[in-house]
């Protein structure tokens, strides 16, 4: 604790008595921490229910207080016309979501489609939904036109990866753009009622996803679009900044094992499909059989699968003649063993996650509904969440004051297994 010289004490209290030194002497006993809440304070600005998506517990983990201008105060920035990148992720979802919504339509699955219907699909569905997006924005320069062509060869290419992965794949699409909630009608989750009285109502929208049936076993896998590179990092798991994924197979999971009752819901898989169009860097000149393999290696979905030769193989066919996936991260050995860095896990490691996932997500919305609202951004490496946050200027987070400190991302040893390392971060939650 930095100590004040007793001569700063003396001159303090000499000039304190004087009115007009008063405003430069606030400065003196300042601090930059919200006002305190009480969960009294929280009731009053949303009658004692939290609905929020599993983004918004992990914006909260990342900084409570902007988590709270924005979710709770929604404060908002001046709306301009610009392009964010989340205009153009709502444009490849919507695209990716009505072309298996015009396939179911026929009865039929993305592998039975020839591929030229499937290109003809992107720019009619990319035609209609550009002119709804930002005023007009793609049809009133010619930057932004060349922009819309490029999101459409970033689709073509990935709708070509996707019908290549089906061909070889036993999975098939069963969902997607599924919301689930309270009121949902497939993806029903149940009110969270929290120990101070709060009832959190969980509610968000998964991507898509797929099944494979063998016999009365039901292997669930659940697949996010994203428009740049994804993995599941384990740290920002066991930090709580990376909830998704394990709580929609959660939610998928609960819900299917109510409709296949004299069956197995297995949950197999959470990935990462990135859509883009990728370039290929050679040394030399490839074959056409060449490329098409180093494109769709670039496609190849990035996660966790349950590490059992069978499932792998559900995921790829090509698994049973060759050692390695284009389509999954799995690698075999000559004896058929993984090698180390297949992104595999087993399935007690799959359901500890789904259940700390849980636990975290009630555990975050128990903090705030406490009126816990620190301003407390995490950082890690070279990245700060202050770096790019729109309400720096009205919380004035300064590193330099010593009442504003940073939350260091933790870092774990992978080598001790998830299910110890979940144990781990339980048992740093109670010291």
């Amino acid at each position: 604790v930095y100590q004040v010289p007793d001569f700063l004490r003396s001159l303090y209290g000499y000039y304190k008595h004087r009115t007009d030194f008063h405003k430069y002497l606030i400065g003196v006993t300042y601090r930059n921490e919200p006002a305190p809440l009480t969960s009294d304070d929280i009731r009053r600005l949303n009658n004692g229910v939290i609905q929020t998506s599993v983004s918004g517990i992990e914006a909260y983990n990342s900084c409570p207080y902007a988590f709270f201008l924005e979710r709770a105060l929604r404060v908002q920035e001046r709306d301009v016309q610009k392009m964010e990148p989340t205009d153009i992720g709502d444009l490849f979802h919507e695209t990716l979501e009505e072309i298996v919504k015009r396939i179911w339509m026929e009865n039929e699955t993305i592998n039975q489609v020839p591929i030229d219907r499937l290109l003809n699909l992107v720019d009619d569905i990319v035609r209609h939904y550009a002119d709804k997006i930002q005023r007009d924005y793609f049809n009133k320069r010619a930057i932004n036109k060349f922009l819309l062509e490029r999101i459409k060869e970033s689709l073509k290419s990935s709708i070509r990866t996707l019908h290549y992965q089906s061909q070889y794949s036993k999975y098939r699409t069963i969902m997607v753009e599924e919301p689930f909630g309270p009121n949902a009608t497939k993806l029903k989750t149940k009110p969270i009622s929290l120990p101070n009285g709060f009832t959190l109502y969980l509610t968000g929208i998964i991507d898509r996803v797929d099944e494979s049936v063998d016999g009365n076993k039901h292997y669930i896998s659940v697949i996010d679009y994203k428009s740049s590179r994804h993995i599941i990092d384990l740290d920002k798991v066991l930090n709580r900044l990376s909830l998704q994924l394990f709580t929609y197979l959660d939610v998928v999971v609960d819900n299917l094992a109510s409709i296949y009752k004299d069956g197995e819901v297995i949950p197999s898989g959470v990935l990462y499909y990135q859509i883009q169009n990728p370039t290929i860097n050679a040394q030399k000149e490839l074959t056409e059989e060449e490329i098409l393999k180093e494109h769709y290696a670039k496609y190849q979905m990035k996660g966790l699968t349950l590490e059992e030769k069978q499932v792998s193989m559900l995921f790829d066919e090509k698994l049973a003649k060759e050692r390695e996936s284009d389509i999954i991260n799995v690698k075999f050995t000559k004896k058929g063993d993984y090698y180390s860095y297949s992104d595999v896990i087993n399935k007690a490691e799959m359901d500890a996650l789904r259940k700390f996932t849980r636990e975290s997500i009630e555990e975050a919305a128990l903090k705030y509904s406490n009126g816990e609202i620190p301003i407390t951004p995490i950082k890690s490496n070279n990245f700060r969440q202050c770096q790019y946050c729109p309400y720096l200027a009205i919380c004035k987070f300064d590193a330099r004051l010593r009442e504003n400190k940073y939350k260091e991302l933790k870092k774990y040893k992978k080598e001790t297994g998830i299910i110890n390392l979940i144990e781990q971060v339980r048992q740093g939650d109670e010291s």
